[in-house]
């Protein structure tokens, strides 16, 4: 996990009244990835890859720190949601760490076309 992203959910957690043990590595870690998975605002969540058992998906959260600062930070990650009854970690999908990434908002005009009939013309 990039420095900047785990600095930013260690901030997260201090702010929303959680533990963070950064003395013991790997107690943080998991910390921090539940942190991902379970908080945060969704905003985009995209079907990347399929495969028979599993989707792979790209999820896109907003991280707030301070809304009156604007302090926040939008973490993306690659998950899986299963085709199945069983998670995906049963199905043999394993979790990425390395897809976690920072993104940024990127505003965009669509143009759509649409057809409508002609009235009929009498003969």
């Amino acid at each position: 996990m990039q420095e900047n992203i785990k600095q930013h959910l260690i901030t997260y957690n201090i702010v929303s009244g959680w533990d963070v043990h950064e003395n013991d590595p790997k107690l943080l870690k998991e910390e921090l990835l539940e942190t991902l998975f379970e908080c945060g605002e969704e905003l985009s969540r995209e079907i990347q890859d399929k495969c028979r058992w599993w989707n792979e998906v790209l999820v896109i959260k907003k991280f707030t720190i301070d809304e009156i600062k604007d302090r926040y930070m939008i973490i993306g990650y690659i998950d899986a949601e299963t085709t199945r009854d069983e998670s995906a970690t049963d199905c043999g999908w394993e979790f990425d760490e390395s897809t976690i990434q920072e993104y940024k908002a990127k505003t965009e005009t669509i143009v759509h076309t649409s057809y409508e009939p002609i009235s009929s013309q009498t003969a």
